[in-house]
């Protein structure tokens, strides 16, 4: 499936132990997408909602990519590298 068929959730890193990474596209902790602060990370599936995330808000591809690239919500800074 195409990623903009995918869903993403926002998680609080405390939570990490609690991801079942055999229903996402994700394949470990280490391939997460994590805020700057390290305090939450994203995660990503396809198809049927994981029951593990059933209380996590959804966002879909565009939804995520405004939340991720809004500079006031932690994911990126406007520092040039």
């Amino acid at each position: 499936m195409s990623l903009y068929g995918n869903y993403y959730c926002v998680i609080n890193s405390s939570d990490l132990s609690s991801v079942d990474f055999s229903e996402l596209e994700d394949t470990s902790a280490d391939t997460l997408r994590y805020s700057l602060d390290g305090s939450q990370f994203i995660v990503e599936y396809s198809g049927t909602k994981p029951s593990f995330l059933s209380l996590i808000d959804e966002y879909k591809h565009t939804e995520i990519r405004a939340l991720i690239n809004d500079l006031d919500e932690g994911w990126k800074t406007n520092e040039i590298d």
